[in-house]
C-alpha cells in the first residue's frame, strides 16, 4: 500500500472555512508590489534608504516580499524591534519616546540605530551604549530626534511639533549637550503629506540645526515618515530633488525615509461581517465582528470610514463612524466585537445578518 501526501493545491473544507473566517485582511500582493516598486525607483534614484514603519503596516506575512525592495523596519519599542529582528532581518531603526533599562539591553543586541527623544535619555544611557561591542564596532549607531517647532500639519493631535509637544529635542534644548557618540539625526514631522511640507521643514532644520548637521560627526540624517510617497499626485522627482540636495548640503552619508502607509495603501481590505442590527432612538446600529481599536490603525478612530463595501459592492449610505466603534467596543468570549451607527440610512446592511462588509 502506498501512501501518497495530500495534494497541496486542495484544500479541505475546514482549511477553506477557516481562512473564509472573518475578521480577515485581504491583501492584493500585486498592488503592494506597485508601491514598493516605487518605492525602490525611488531609493534607486536618491541614493536614500527607505524602510517600513511598522506602526503604519506590520502584517508581517508579507515581509518576505517587502525585504526584496526596502532596507528593514523602523520600530517604536522594543517588541517591534523584536518583530523587526525576527521576521524582517534587516536594518531595525529603533526610536522611542522613552528608554527603560529592562529593555535597553536586549534593544542594543538586536537595533541598527538607537534614536533617543531627550538630552536627559541620551546622557541616561550614554555611557552603557557606547561601551556595547556592537556601537564600537559601528553596527550600532546613535542619534538624538530633533524638533524644527515648524508646524506643517492641519490636524494639531498628529503634530508633533505643536508647543507642549513630548517628541524631539529643540535647538534650545541642544545648545549645551555633548554629542559624544552621536552620528545623526531624527526628525518625523509630517503625516500624509506632501513635498512642500518637507520643504519648509528642511529649511526651518537648516536655520535651526544646520550648525549641527555639518558637523564632521554627523553622518547620516532620518527624515521620518508622513510621506505619501505612493500617491498618484505625489512629486516623487521633487522628492528626489530634496534628499540629493540635503545630502550635498551637509556632506551625509546617509539618507533614511521610514514611511509606513505609503507602502500599503490601496493594497487590501480588512474584511468583517455584520453580527447583529439593534435599533435605539431611531438609530440603526451595525454591530461588528471588528474593532477600530483591535484590528485597525489607532489614527483612525474618531474618523470616518471610507471604502466601505457591502457584498462586494460599495456602499454610498450613511458614513460609519470609527469613534462609535471605539465607544462602543465590547469583549465576548468567541472574540472582539463593535459596534458601528450607520445612522437611518441603514437598509443595505440589514438586508440580511452575516454580510460581509470591507472597509479599505
Amino acid at each position: 500500500m502506498i501512501n501518497k501526501e495530500p495534494d497541496p493545491t486542495f484544500l479541505s473544507l475546514n482549511a477553506i472555512q477557516a481562512i473564509m473566517q472573518s475578521p480577515r485582511y485581504i491583501i492584493n500582493l500585486a498592488a503592494l508590489r506597485h508601491n514598493l516598486e516605487l518605492l525602490r525607483d525611488l531609493k534607486q534614484e536618491a541614493s536614500c534608504h527607505i524602510v517600513l514603519a511598522l506602526k503604519g503596516f506590520a502584517l508581517w506575512k508579507c515581509f518576505p516580499l517587502i525585504s526584496e525592495y526596502l532596507d528593514g523596519c523602523c520600530a517604536s519599542g522594543l517588541w517591534e524591534a523584536k518583530l523587526s529582528h525576527d521576521k524582517m532581518g534587516l536594518h531595525t531603526l529603533t526610536y522611542s519616546p522613552a528608554y527603560k533599562d529592562s529593555e535597553l539591553k536586549d534593544l542594543l543586541e538586536i537595533s541598527h540605530h538607537l534614536d533617543f527623544n531627550s538630552p536627559s535619555q541620551w546622557l541616561r544611557y550614554r555611557e552603557t551604549v557606547t561601551s556595547h561591542p556592537r556601537f564600537q564596532s559601528g553596527k550600532l549607531k546613535c542619534g538624538i530626534r530633533i524638533n524644527p517647532e515648524h508646524s506643517t500639519g492641519s490636524t494639531p493631535i498628529y503634530d508633533p511639533c505643536a508647543s507642549g509637544s513630548r517628541l524631539g529635542t529643540t535647538a534650545e534644548q541642544l545648545k549645551h549637550l555633548d554629542l559624544n557618540g552621536i552620528t545623526g539625526f531624527h526628525f518625523h514631522t509630517l503625516c500624509e503629506q506632501y513635498t512642500h511640507d518637507l520643504a519648509s521643514t528642511l529649511e526651518a532644520i537648516d536655520d535651526k540645526f544646520g550648525d549641527y548637521l555639518r558637523h564632521p560627526e554627523i553622518t547620516w540624517l532620518n527624515m521620518g515618515g508622513g510621506h505619501w510617497i505612493t500617491k498618484p499626485d505625489y512629486d516623487r522627482a521633487h522628492l528626489i530633488e530634496l534628499i540629493k540636495a540635503t545630502q550635498q548640503r551637509y556632506q551625509l552619508q546617509e539618507i533614511w525615509l521610514e514611511p509606513g502607509e505609503a507602502i500599503a495603501i490601496h493594497s487590501g481590505v480588512l474584511e468583517a461581517n455584520v453580527v447583529d442590527i439593534v435599533h435605539n432612538a431611531g438609530h440603526q446600529i451595525a454591530i461588528l465582528d471588528v474593532s477600530a481599536t483591535c484590528h485597525m490603525p489607532v489614527s483612525t478612530c474618531g474618523l470616518p470610514v471610507t471604502g466601505l463595501e457591502v457584498g462586494g459592492e460599495p456602499y454610498f449610505g450613511a458614513a460609519v463612524s470609527l469613534e462609535r466603534m471605539c465607544c462602543r467596543a465590547l469583549s465576548r468570549s468567541e472574540g472582539i466585537f463593535a459596534a458601528a451607527s450607520v445612522g437611518s440610512d441603514c437598509e443595505i446592511l440589514s438586508r440580511e445578518l452575516g454580510s460581509a462588509i470591507s472597509i479599505g
